[in-house]
């Protein structure tokens, strides 16, 4: 009788052991399962943010390129101009959706190779309500392959195109001399005519996730990125400036 009752006692045992296996098996499934939840949620995150970060740089590259080749020329020194009419520009100007930036430039790639277009255009970059997405913006650029005629006045777009697409914002602040001027810039008026600043900050803020058309977007902070730059634009300086600097250049006959 003892013997039948050991038995028992050592079947019950072992399934008292099973159910205490099953019991850390699972528990340790659940844990393993969250943390590679984590992991993913964690790898898309940065991956959604990486390609905004992309997005946006190349966005900047651009704008800086453009910038970077951003010239202007007194009406004096344009041949054959008699109207006294500029026939370029660089302008700043602040909107509440975001600032427009607009100037003529020699930087101009033709599509074509050995094609016979100027490498002088006109550009335009402004921000723009999403035709799908009216509570987003996209950035816009068009540009004008040639240097617009005496009547354009730089009052008209050239033909836009969405650039990049879910940005919140778009701040441009040019150097005055003393600080970056929130005031924007206009070469053809005002304190700033037929001049260029010597530096551009660009700020620029991006939208992480994209939208989904019928699902109500996050627009916390938390779902923003920001990105800033500082261009330099060489043709700022004209001969008269580089002279007084003769410390810092060698003048070579």
């Amino acid at each position: 009788m003892s013997e039948n009752f050991d038995k028992k006692n050592q079947q019950a045992f072992s399934l008292l052991e099973v159910v205490i296996t099953l019991a850390i098996l699972v528990a340790v499934i659940f844990a393993i399962s969250n943390l590679m939840r984590n992991t993913f949620d964690v790898k898309v995150a940065l991956s959604q943010k990486n390609k905004v970060t992309n997005r946006v740089n190349r966005a900047m590259q651009k704008i800086s390129y453009d910038l970077g080749h951003a010239f202007l020329l007194h009406p004096r020194w344009q041949v054959h101009r008699t109207d006294g009419v500029s026939r370029t520009h660089f302008s700043i100007k602040k909107n509440s959706k975001g600032d427009r930036l607009a100037m003529t430039y020699m930087g101009h790639e033709s599509i074509k190779a050995n094609s016979p277009e100027s490498d002088l255009s006109y550009v335009v970059y402004e921000l723009k309500s999403s035709p799908k997405f009216p509570h987003r913006k996209d950035l816009y650029r068009g540009e004008l392959l040639r240097i617009p005629e005496k009547d354009f006045r730089f009052k008209d777009d050239p033909p836009m195109r969405a650039f990049v697409k879910n940005i919140e914002s778009l701040e441009i602040l040019p150097w005055n001399g003393d600080d970056w001027s929130k005031s924007g810039w206009d070469s053809g008026r005002g304190d700033t005519e037929k001049i260029l600043p010597h530096m551009v900050m660009i700020k620029m803020t991006a939208w992480i996730d994209d939208p989904i058309e019928g699902i109500e977007p996050d627009e916390s902070e938390e779902s923003l990125v920001h990105y800033s730059t500082i261009v330099y634009l060489p043709y700022a300086l004209d001969f008269k400036e580089l002279k007084s600097r003769n410390s810092s250049f060698n003048w070579k006959l």
